[in-house]
């Protein structure tokens, strides 16, 4: 999966599961990357981290 890819995921989950606006959705999943990489860098995140997953539980992180 390309880091845009991931990104398109995330926010789509985002976008949707949240009820936001999809430009706020994509700098949330930018963000959310940005988080994931801290464990490995970003190519190891993208392979290990479901972008749609991420997506769901900080969403239901701030519920």
């Amino acid at each position: 999966m390309t880091k845009d890819d991931w990104i398109d995921s995330c926010a789509d989950r985002f976008a949707t599961g949240g009820d936001m606006d999809r430009e706020i959705a994509d700098l949330k999943a930018r963000e959310a990357l940005g988080i994931c990489s801290r464990w490995g860098g970003e190519e190891k995140a993208l392979v290990d981290f479901d972008p749609v997953a991420v997506a769901r539980d900080l969403l239901s992180m701030a519920a």
